[in-house]
């Protein structure tokens, strides 16, 4: 069975469109365009609309004017953030790598220079209703790509492969204050070259800034792919990891890392590790695997 709508005024289409759903086949169904295609933001129907639709996760009600509205049910599909039902200009120009949430603020990382169609260079917020860059001008965001986030309060940490960060040096790390940029020390660096920060952390007394990645000084001293911020100063966690850490988490006072790595501390580890605050040590027995 087919069913198709041809200009009918909104109230009679919504109407039949929500009478009818339950009487197409599955198959129907499932090959006919979702509504959404034909709906303006507000849920009323777009003038000339005509097909057969799939209603499937939406639910009619009524608009401030007593008009007929279709809208998605609670728990029944995804939503692009911003933008047009048509998806132009939602989201971002470039990929999302990292996705850090604090209260209805949404962070997002990446390489990308536009969020919602506004400038916002490889990082970018999420109110709920719009997106905003961090920094205003051709100087907001950071210089290239954000590979990690962390939110405590008002303070977004980014970390990533960049050399400036609104417009001022800051080597792969970098701290936003709601208002400013601000560098973390000289960051961290491989010879002459910015670092890659790939994870941050945060522990749980409110100071301390995990970093790991691709790097060889944090601060200025040798951290080898990690290393710890205080609000100050750069710190080695021991003498670091044998290779890239690619993630990191914090547990009371224990740091998880995990990566490329065979060695964490010059002691065997294979790929996950953690620091006890003085020391790094293996999870499981201490034998290389290639």
């Amino acid at each position: 069975m087919k069913f198709s709508l041809r200009l009918l005024p909104a109230a009679h289409f919504l109407l039949l469109l929500v009478g009818i759903q339950a009487l197409l086949p599955w198959a129907a169904r499932a090959q006919a365009p979702t509504v959404s295609s034909i709906l303006n933001p507000d849920g009323t129907l777009r003038p000339g609309a005509k097909g057969s639709f799939n209603a499937t996760g939406y639910q009619l009600s009524y608009g401030k004017g007593g008009q007929p509205v279709l809208q998605a049910a609670a728990g029944q599909s995804w939503n692009a953030l911003g933008g047009s039902p048509a998806g132009t200009q939602n989201g971002t120009n470039g990929n999302v790598q990292v996705v850090a949430v604090s209260g209805t603020d949404v962070y997002v990382g990446g390489n990308f220079t536009t969020a919602g169609g506004t400038a916002a260079n490889y990082v970018a917020k999420w109110n709920g209703s719009t997106w905003s860059s961090l920094g205003t001008g051709s100087a907001n965001g950071v210089g290239s790509s954000v590979s990690a986030l962390a939110v405590r309060g008002t303070n977004v940490y980014v970390g990533g492969s960049f050399s400036t960060a609104g417009g001022l040096p800051a080597n792969a790390v970098a701290m936003w204050d709601g208002t400013t940029w601000n560098a973390m020390g000289t960051g961290v660096t491989t010879g002459n070259y910015p670092g890659n920060v790939l994870a941050l952390a945060l522990d749980p007394n409110g100071v301390n800034v995990y970093a790991g990645g691709s790097f060889v000084t944090a601060g200025g001293s040798t951290a080898n792919n990690v290393a710890q911020w205080d609000g100050t100063t750069w710190s080695a966690l021991g003498s670091g990891m044998g290779s890239s850490v690619y993630t990191l988490a914090v547990s009371g006072s224990t740091l998880y890392a995990g990566g490329y790595f065979t060695t964490a501390g010059g002691t065997p580890a294979n790929r996950i590790a953690q620091w006890d605050g003085t020391a790094w040590s293996a999870l499981g027995p201490a034998s290389i695997v290639a």
